[in-house]
């Protein structure tokens, strides 16, 4: 009877010391993850104010360490593919989906073909791997001219091996790509795409803007129940959600501000990217790209970056429809 009372006494004092455990100090977790280039357009006012702070704004160049930290409770917000980072915090049950923001800065280039659209005899370079959006919503446009190969490494990969393209259309040393084959397509991302338009090299020759396609637009046609191609979400961290409630709206508030400077208003994005750094590689390194490339993407309400309307509803219902549609 005495050593069943000690452990009924010290029962509750396990229970809290296990709840005590699992407690999250808020004030020591960061503020936000991101992935480099289109989708730090949307923080760019977050990023410059917490210029003095990698550690509390994080801008990951390598996209592969970002889905880890979905188990984590290491950062308030995380922003990731849309479609990878659903599944990531359902598993880890610790993030919640809060917004949409990006929803389609991909672009289809014709090089050597001469069709009008992709077909099956044409050599078509793209990025992402199977099971990511670029990889899916191309196939549900072309579904009988698949990539003939895709950069899993990201955009960023692509866009180095298209600025060693030769006159002729061929890619010189690279094992992935065969060396008499002519490029015929390329699946690619703003602001990507600009970079080679601009850089040293034989792309810009080779680039006719009458066969750039906008794939949202394209999508768009083809399946007009889709504003958007959905790239990147916005996630929160749903213990610090539920706890701190008024904190998110403010944030949300704050992001929505940013969404509608960064369509309308590319001046006042600039200028604040010029209080981070005015020189312009200090910005391509820290961003993945500089002003004059947001001022001439963003320009007369462009939107090359794929930016999606503040006010656009989105929520993770929709997200799952998409990801259905597109899995379907």
């Amino acid at each position: 009877m005495k050593l069943k009372y000690i452990s009924f006494f010290l029962l509750p004092l396990l229970l809290t010391s296990c709840r005590d455990n699992n407690t999250i100090d808020y004030s020591k977790m960061n503020l936000l993850l991101l992935p480099s280039g289109a989708p730090t357009i949307t923080m760019y006012q977050t990023i410059c104010d917490n210029k003095d702070n990698d550690e509390n704004v994080r801008i990951e160049t390598t996209t592969s360490n970002i889905p880890s930290q979905f188990a984590a409770d290491n950062f308030k917000y995380i922003i990731f593919d849309a479609n990878n980072g659903l599944n990531q915090a359902n598993k880890s049950g610790k993030y919640t989906f809060l917004k949409l923001l990006t929803g389609g800065n991909f672009h289809l280039v014709r090089l050597a073909s001469e069709n009008e659209y992709p077909t099956n005899e044409d050599y078509i370079l793209g990025f992402g791997t199977d099971a990511q959006i670029p990889n899916k919503a191309y196939n549900k446009l072309y579904p009988d001219a698949p990539f003939d190969y895709s950069f899993t490494d990201g955009v960023s990969a692509l866009l180095g091996v298209l600025k060693t393209i030769n006159a002729d259309c061929t890619i010189g040393d690279n094992s992935n790509i065969d060396k008499n084959e002519k490029i015929d397509w390329v699946f690619i991302a703003q602001p990507a795409l600009f970079n080679l338009i601009n850089s040293e090299g034989n792309f810009k020759d080779l680039y006719n803007p009458q066969y750039d396609y906008e794939v949202r637009k394209l999508f768009n046609e083809k399946f007009p129940e889709f504003d958007y191609i959905a790239q990147a979400g916005l996630f929160v961290n749903t213990s610090y959600y539920e706890n701190n409630k008024e904190e998110v709206e403010e944030f949300l508030n704050s992001v929505n501000i940013q969404l509608d400077n960064a369509i309308n208003h590319p001046d006042i994005v600039a200028n604040t990217m010029d209080s981070f750094s005015s020189d312009l590689k200090v910005q391509q390194n820290k961003f993945g790209f500089n002003k004059n490339i947001v001022l001439n993407l963003q320009k007369d309400e462009i939107n090359q970056f794929g930016v999606v309307d503040p006010n656009y509803e989105f929520n993770e219902e929709d997200l799952v429809n998409f990801n259905n549609f597109l899995n379907s």
